[in-house]
């Protein structure tokens, strides 16, 4: 297997982008843009990441197999985040046992029938 030489002034110039684009990031926090500040400087975020991954880790060099691994990889793992993030989303709300201030304790209907909880006087409990 040969390899193709890479120029001398290859990684002092993806210092340089990585550079420019961490002063751009640090300009851009100043800017007011609303909601897309996030996105934009995730943005930046991700393609400092992806110069950093493509040739400080030499992945331009490494064989198919090796470069797929690294693309899939990330993706599982924000499947995995967003699969988690939506599960408390999916859930039904928990009964509220917690009685309310504003309804007299003999019309206040429990949802739970023969569970007894604090009244509001603190005098006993509701059978």
């Amino acid at each position: 297997m040969s390899e193709k030489p890479v120029s001398v002034w290859l990684f002092p110039g993806i210092g340089a982008v990585i550079g420019a684009l961490l002063v751009l990031s640090l300009v851009l926090s100043f800017v007011e843009m609303g909601r897309w500040s996030t996105w934009i400087h995730l943005g930046i975020g991700t393609v400092q990441a992806a110069l950093v991954v493509w040739f400080s880790m030499e992945l331009f060099e490494s064989r198919f197999s090796v470069r797929m691994l690294a693309i899939i990889t990330p993706l599982f793992v924000l499947l995995l985040v967003a699969l988690t993030a939506v599960d408390p989303a999916t859930r039904p709300p928990d009964e509220v046992l917690v009685p309310n201030p504003r309804v007299p304790p003999e019309q206040d209907v429990h949802p739970l029938p023969g569970v007894a909880y604090p009244s509001p006087s603190g005098a006993g409990a509701k059978p």
